[in-house]
């Protein structure tokens, strides 16, 4: 009797009951979004402040390693200062350290000038603090040598002015920096590729130009070499020489 009851109540108010089911539902659905959002959240905010304190551990770490020392920083500790005047593109004052030699000080200052001359100049030679270098012009370095023929009394009037100058014992030996330069005219492809800055390609072109105007006659051919160019032709001036 209950269950026709039951029946006959479920039938008349079938449709308020799927109404009553579906805002449950409704309900439901909402509740678990609402507790999913704050969950996630809830995640959320525990990452970051997770991210955020190993981000202050690496920062810690990163203060508390040592840096790598490069030639600049050891110069700026050393406290080493040069001085280089005359035939460069930027002459003045710059910080070194005991590694470098002459020429990167020229480097350094931006280059030579196309009026420089460093045949008086030991460009190996290992720099010292408070050191002057003065790269002459070619002119001057002739009236050096017009003081006398020998280059020993134009070396005497380079080393009375500045502690860049190469270093002969006697005039002997101006000769043999001659004999050891590299002969434009008689190098092979491996004594080409002594010189700084020229490597394989370089090399096969100077003897590719030689082959076709059959000599140099002067070392300033070597800037009509396809390849080479000014700054490469100052760089390798004072080690070539043509028969």
């Amino acid at each position: 009797m209950q269950s026709k009851h039951l029946e006959g109540f479920v039938n008349r108010n079938q449709k308020e009951i799927k109404v009553i089911i579906f805002l449950f539902l409704l309900f439901l659905i909402a509740a678990i979004a609402i507790y999913s959002y704050y969950h996630l959240s809830q995640e959320a905010s525990q990452i970051a402040e997770r991210n955020e304190a190993n981000e202050n551990k690496i920062v810690v770490k990163k203060e508390e390693v040592s840096p790598t020392i490069t030639p600049e920083a050891t110069a700026a500790v050393s406290g080493w200062m040069v001085d280089i005047k005359g035939q460069v593109l930027n002459p003045g004052t710059y910080a070194v350290d005991d590694s470098m030699r002459i020429i990167d000080v020229i480097h350094l200052a931006g280059g030579l000038t196309e009026k420089a001359d460093t045949s008086l100049l030991n460009l190996s030679k290992k720099v010292e603090d408070q050191m002057v270098i003065i790269i002459y012009t070619t002119e001057q370095v002739n009236d050096f040598r017009k003081i006398e023929e020998e280059n020993s009394q134009a070396l005497n009037e380079c080393h009375s002015m500045q502690d860049a100058c190469i270093e002969l014992e006697n005039p002997d030996e101006e000769k043999e920096m001659v004999s050891n330069k590299v002969d434009l005219n008689q190098a092979t492809k491996e004594d080409l590729m002594t010189l700084p800055g020229v490597g394989e390609a370089k090399a096969t072109a100077i003897l590719a130009y030689r082959d076709e105007i059959g000599k140099f006659t002067t070392i300033e051919q070597l800037m009509e070499v396809p390849g080479i160019k000014d700054a490469t032709y100052q760089q390798l001036k004072d080690f070539i020489v043509v028969s």
